[in-house]
């Protein structure tokens, strides 16, 4: 699994930290796309058909998790936003696996300009020393909804993730695993995996995947400050290693939520986000590097989210158009889920 950060104990949090930042009252005139021009507006969330007091019961919901960063936008706008007390607006934060479902924006972004023919491209084609057959006819697909059938464990007591980060080539680790199951029928969560889809868009595109995100996906949309990791070999970590602030993670998620439009510019294919953030194989909770909650019984809406080791999330609600960004210091369980969907059901 990937390493969280070193935490403070809880008692250091204090009180203050745990409430929403003072909110700015509307202007008189509110431009309802501001933040394409690279600044979120603030609104009282009661504009916005949330009562503070539904805020207040979230914010109680999470008081004794090591919440770094919570913030809510409505309709375009920041409803809601509180930070542990040594962080701010300004904070990059360790987005860990939310990375993942930004490999998948640039696979959907390939295929659109022609790099990749599609999700069908089989690895062996990218990596023509892979002696097992089997492995050859992986496809981009399977890596993308973790079933490649590739021997791996993600835990990181007694799994493949530290021994896979420690070795002195991610992407020949990967290559050089047995297969444990035929290719596209077992789901099995792969941070390795993730890599391997970075590698063959650095081969398709002759530029490292974090090289091809800013130009194509992030400038576009006004995230110019990060960090990305890469290995040792340059290529850049596509499962884990995006630091950013909790604003630009959800600048990310607002992309998803306008179908991947910004402004007048298609930024991600619309059909590519409608399809990656549905289920896409055996696992009815994923798709392609997203994790999906369908309406069911007792849940009118839908929505889906990147998620992260230790409690990083991008939530996107279309229903109520909402964008969520949740950092934490080591969040093991769902509770950040929960309290956000016991906030979503009060708006039903």
């Amino acid at each position: 699994m990937e390493q969280n950060p070193v935490a403070e104990p809880l008692q250091e949090v204090t009180e203050a930290a745990r409430v929403p930042v003072p909110m700015l009252l509307p202007a008189p005139t509110v431009n309802p796309v501001a933040y394409l021009n690279g600044e979120w507006e603030q609104d009282l969330p009661e504009n916005h058909g949330i009562e503070p007091s539904w805020l207040e019961e979230f914010a109680n919901e999470l008081q004794d998790k090591q919440i770094c960063a919570a913030l809510l936008i409505k309709d375009g706008r920041i409803v809601y936003e509180s930070y542990m007390k040594e962080y701010n607006k300004d904070s990059q934060f360790n987005l860990y696996s939310c990375t993942k479902s930004v490999t998948s924006a640039a696979v959907g972004v390939a295929i659109e300009q022609g790099y990749l023919t599609g999700v069908d491209c089989q690895i062996g084609d990218y990596f023509p020393n892979i002696e097992n057959d089997q492995m050859k006819k992986i496809t981009i697909e399977q890596l993308l909804n973790f079933t490649s059938g590739i021997d791996w464990s993600e835990s990181s007591a007694d799994g493949d993730f530290v021994d896979w980060m420690m070795a002195e080539n991610q992407v020949d680790y990967m290559l050089n695993k047995n297969m444990k199951h035929e290719p596209g029928e077992v789901f099995n969560y792969s941070t390795g995996s993730s890599h391997l889809i970075s590698a063959i868009l650095t081969q398709a595109t002759g530029m490292t995947e974090e090289e091809y995100v800013k130009r194509n996906i992030f400038e576009p949309i006004g995230i110019h400050d990060y960090a990305w990791w890469a290995d040792a070999q340059g290529i850049t970590f596509g499962g884990l290693g995006i630091w950013m602030t909790a604003r630009d993670a959800a600048r990310f998620g607002q992309l998803y939520l306008n179908e991947g439009k910004w402004g007048e510019q298609q930024v991600v294919p619309a059909q590519w986000v409608r399809t990656s953030t549905s289920k896409q194989g055996p696992n009815e909770d994923y798709g392609y590097n997203w994790w999906v909650d369908v309406p069911h019984e007792q849940q009118k809406y839908s929505m889906y989210n990147a998620a992260g080791y230790g409690g990083q999330y991008i939530f996107v609600v279309p229903k109520f158009q909402i964008v969520a960004v949740v950092t934490s210091r080591g969040v093991e369980d769902s509770s950040v889920v929960t309290a956000f969907k016991e906030l979503l059901d009060k708006l039903e």
